[in-house]
């Protein structure tokens, strides 16, 4: 795909040590980040907690289906990365150039989600790591 990663889509949003720091970082690089999660939760709820995240680019209550649906339309201009943990976030990581697998919450996942991702992480700051390593 087209160069470098342009789009982080994050399949939900949980803070870790590190997350609010990873999306300023992201955002001082001109990345474009979102969040797409599942969760029951509106996307004004989270956007309080997410200075970084542009309030247009938080998703809240979002089926996998919607979730695939949003990279295939960033897609069409950007290189997206999906970062996501869980079976409802399968379909979009499978559509994504670059998919990131986080195993930083301990949970039991289905064996598909570790066949699609080119990625896995135990920690959420790697992804600005694999951004360095594939531009």
């Amino acid at each position: 795909a087209r160069g470098a990663i342009r789009c982080v889509i994050a399949g939900g949003i949980n803070f870790f040590p590190g997350t609010l720091k990873l999306l300023r970082e992201l955002r001082e690089r001109g990345i474009m980040t979102f969040v797409a999660s599942g969760d029951r939760i509106e996307k004004e709820e989270m956007a309080v907690y997410l200075p970084d995240v542009p309030p247009d680019n938080i998703f809240g209550m979002m089926k996998p289906e919607d979730k695939r649906e949003l990279v295939r339309k960033l897609k069409e201009e950007h290189k997206v990365m999906m970062v996501g943990d869980d079976r409802n976030d399968y379909l979009a990581m499978r559509e994504a150039d670059i998919a990131v697998l986080s195993l930083q919450e301990a949970a039991g996942r289905p064996h598909e989600i570790f066949e699609v991702a080119d990625f896995r992480i135990k920690d959420i700051s790697e992804v600005k790591e694999i951004i360095e390593e594939i531009r």
